[in-house]
This record gives C-alpha cells, structure tokens and sequence, in this order.
C-alpha cells in the first residue's frame, strides 16, 4: 500500500501532501488485511473502473438511486465522445477530490485488490442530513460480491476512520504542523463527525444484516407528530423485505396523506420489529434509516 505524504501526527490513516498552490491534501490509507484489499484515495485512473460499475445494472441496483448511466457515447461541445457513466464517474471525481483538497475527509475511497492492484469498488463517508453526521454508501464489483468486503471496507469506516475523524474534529488528536486540520475535519454540517448515518432498501435484507452486525441500529424517527400514525404491518400479511408486497407497502405508506417524503417515520414491520422508514423521492422507493454513534478515540 503506498502512503504520500507526512503522517498526521496521532493517526494511522491519514497524511497530508503540500501540493502546488498551497494545496494541503489529505490521504487517507486504509488496509482491509481480513480480505487483502486496501483503501485509497479515488484517483484519476480508478475512473474507468467506476463508469463501469455505474453502467452495471447488477452492481447499481443497490446503491443511491439505483440508476444505471449509459455506455453509450454522447457527442459534447468539444467533439469529444463521453458517456454517461463516464460523466457520472468524473462528476464524483471532482467532488470527492476537492474535498481532499481542502484537506476534508468525506471524500471517495477507492477498494483495491492487493494481489491485482485493481479497484474493485468503492466506499464513501459524505455529508449527512443532519449537523454531525456522515452518510455511509458503497459500490462493489459484482464479482467480489459475498467475499466480505463491503463488510471489511465499512468496519474501516466505522472502527478506524470515523473515530479518527471525531477526534481530530474534536481537536482530541492535535498536530502542530497541521493546525488547520481542526477546522478543515468540522465538515459535516460545520461541526465535527458525531454519527455515522445509512439507508438501505427493505428489499436488501444482506446490506440491513452487514449495517447492523457493524454496530448501526434504527434511527430516530423525524417527527414527533401525534396526528401520523405508526406504520404498523403486524396485522396485515405484507412483507417489508419481499419484493411482491413492496409496491403494496410503499402505497399504503403514502396514501393516508400524512406521510411526507423524505420525513423518517416509526415502522413496525410484519415480525413486531421496530424500524425507521421514509419514502425517498430522489429514488422513487422506501429506505430504511440506521445511524451508528461515532465511539471515541482510544489513545
């Protein structure tokens, strides 16, 4: 695994390269040694590998919207031919990658293979919908599915990533040669990591098992409001996690017009488990919400 930079003094993953114009970027290495792969920074020529996962409809169909970008060429201004799934993978490129520029570490992390040197998906900690916290998503080749690693790749985010980034933000971990880095890690609604947040779709039964053996439980509901009922399946015969029942369930959600997308609500499912549900309308379908308390530092 290549490391660049200064090391951060107190942590083991991140480093801090002096760049030209004064750009401090921040790397972050993560070694996944349970399943010989290894985390990095998304680098230019990791691209090509993930327009090809967003062109998947296999490796798509469980991550963010579920939409699948097209290989096919598109003619641009400059005559150049670029795809839709190449446009999505540059577009991700320059965001995750100004943020390392900022020295700020919600960006992309690229899995790759220590014996083929390949990326073989990705995994990233963004910006959350609420101050102090960070949403969790990741993308893995079909191929290397049930070989745990997605599991690896997010108890690194969990165990060794999210705890560095609260201490450093919390100025628990303080270096003297990056004293920026106090404010540059309070990137998360302006204040410092305090919880890492997930959804998931109730259909995908082994990403809500994967969440919840790394330590995420339900969130909290987002209203306290006595007039929207609890949506309770225990007296009906409707499944949340079967995909013949999921369109009859999404509608009852929906119909008694009090329910609002995008809002958490409190669920009961089929088994009397308590659960937190929403209709997200950025992708058309339901989404469980887990939230893990970002644990601190043992130094």
């Amino acid at each position: 695994m290549l490391e660049k930079g200064i090391k951060v003094n107190g942590s083991s993953i991140f480093s801090i390269e002096n760049l030209d114009n004064d750009i401090n970027y921040l790397h972050v290495n993560g070694l996944l040694s349970s399943v010989d792969c290894h985390l990095r920074n998304i680098q230019k020529e990791h691209l090509v590998f993930y327009s090809n996962w967003f062109s998947d409809p296999k490796a798509m169909k469980l991550y963010g919207t579920g939409t699948v970008y097209s290989n096919a060429a598109l003619q641009c201004d400059s005559n150049d031919s670029i795809t839709p799934a190449q446009k999505e993978a540059e577009k991700k490129y320059q965001m995750w990658n100004s943020r390392f520029e900022k020295s700020q570490p919600h960006g992309g992390l690229t899995i790759i293979s220590n014996e083929s040197s390949k990326p073989i998906g990705f995994i990233v900690a963004g910006g959350g919908d609420e101050p102090g916290a960070s949403e969790v998503a990741y993308i893995l080749d079909p191929d290397y599915w049930r070989k745990g690693i997605g599991a690896s790749a997010l108890n690194f985010i969990v165990k060794a990533w999210a705890p560095e980034v609260k201490a450093i933000g919390n100025a628990v971990i303080i270096d003297d040669a990056f004293p920026y880095l106090k404010d540059s890690f309070s990137c998360f609604g302006n204040e410092p990591l305090a919880r890492l947040q997930a959804t998931c779709s109730p259909i995908n039964i082994a990403s809500e098992k994967m969440l919840r053996k790394s330590g995420f439980t339900h969130a909290l509901p987002g209203l306290s409001d006595s007039m929207v009922p609890v949506f309770d399946l225990t007296t009906t015969s409707l499944s949340l996690a079967n995909p013949e029942d999921y369109i009859e369930v999404k509608e009852r959600f929906l119909t008694d017009g009090l329910r609002r997308p995008n809002i958490r609500y409190q669920c009961i499912d089929q088994e009397g488990i308590e659960r937190t549900l929403s209709f997200k309308d950025r992708f058309d379908a339901l989404r469980f919400h887990m939230e893990y308390a970002v644990s601190d530092i043992s130094l």
